[in-house]
């Protein structure tokens, strides 16, 4: 009897440890993902912003003779 309950119990504990690492890899992965979101649309922000403040210097402003 003490067996079937230990072996019921480890059953458990590892469906339980299963369950926590599958959340635990989907949060990692979910961060991830969003990190690697802000990071890209940071990049393109900030190659939209010079592209259009190129246009707007011009000979003068940019200093080009």
């Amino acid at each position: 009897m003490d067996e079937r309950l230990e072996s019921s119990r480890d059953v458990q504990l590892q469906r339980s440890l299963s369950r926590i690492a599958i959340i635990a890899s989907l949060v990692v992965i979910r961060s991830w993902n969003q990190f690697l979101r802000y990071s890209t649309l940071q990049v393109y922000h900030c190659a939209i912003v010079n592209v259009h403040a190129l246009p707007a210097l011009g000979p003068d402003q940019a200093n080009i003779e």
